[in-house]
């Protein structure tokens, strides 16, 4: 039975993480270029109310000059290109058969409102390789791992709805429901594995996250087979200019910040 004192030593514990991990995430905003570009014209603001005139206006051309850049399908494309070019898609018949499949959460946007299930988002690539593999035989078994908010639905419950409606049975899925990030997915589906045993494992993820994901599990001593989907660099930038700006482009660049700042923001923390 644990004592009064080791429950207050994890209960300031998990305070602790809580705030650190709300501090770094207000922080990893500084490094998107859209608040990058805010940033900018706030000082642009200050600038013209010490009548600075010249160097408001240089900093809001810098602003948007810095925004349009990264807004750009070829800058977008590019990142995704190259943080992608390690993880291809892989054939059907290239994939191993394996004991089970490990989905990470990240590919629903939650339960919409009157909706029956989950809405998928941009990853939700990762629901339907999932569901190629195990029609394929490729495993019997999958593990889907994903938390949510406390007192709500999971978004491994939500994730594992979208299965079941696509034929998916049930019984062949094991919900880990305890994690809040790619960290605790590695943490917790390696103790379901030692638990039941499992050693060959299909990992899938969207291609741009696998780096990061496959480090996460090395570090807990499991080497999954990286199956990578959900590839960016191959949308088409449409009839446009690629060098003009664009949601989409603004997007994947975002996209490949967070991702960068996500990886190494685990190595400063020991995670990797």
């Amino acid at each position: 039975m644990i004592g009064r004192p080791a429950c207050a030593r994890v209960y300031a514990y998990s305070l602790l993480r809580l705030e650190l991990d709300a501090i770094l995430n207000i922080l990893a905003l500084l490094v998107y270029p859209l608040t990058q570009a805010l940033v900018l014209l706030v000082v642009s603001l200050f600038l013209l109310i010490f009548e600075r005139r010249t160097a408001a206006g240089a900093v809001v051309l810098l602003a948007l000059l810095w925004l349009s850049v990264c807004s750009s399908n070829q800058v977008g494309v590019r990142v995704m290109k190259h943080m992608e070019s390690d993880y291809p898609p892989m054939a059907l018949e290239d994939v191993p058969a394996a004991e089970a499949i490990i989905l990470l959460g990240g590919g629903t946007r939650g339960k919409t409102p009157g909706g029956r299930y989950a809405d998928t988002n941009a990853q939700g690539d990762r629901l339907w390789e999932v569901v190629r593999l195990w029609r394929a035989g490729k495993a019997p078994r999958i593990i889907i791992s994903g938390g949510g908010p406390e007192g709500e639905i999971s978004e491994a419950q939500l994730m594992a709805d979208i299965l079941v409606s696509v034929g998916v049975p049930r019984s062949a899925m094991v919900l880990e429901e305890r994690s809040r990030n790619t960290h605790d997915n590695a943490v917790y589906t390696a103790q379901l594995l030692r638990d039941q045993q499992l050693d060959s494992v299909l990992l899938v993820t969207s291609a741009f996250h696998m780096r990061r994901a496959l480090a996460c599990f090395a570090a807990q001593g499991v080497s999954p087979i990286a199956v990578p989907t959900d590839h960016r660099h191959t949308l088409r930038a449409g009839k446009r200019p690629s060098w003009l700006p664009t949601v989409d482009g603004l997007k994947a660049t975002s996209t490949a910040v967070h991702e960068t700042v996500g990886y190494w923001s685990y190595r400063l923390r020991g995670w990797l």
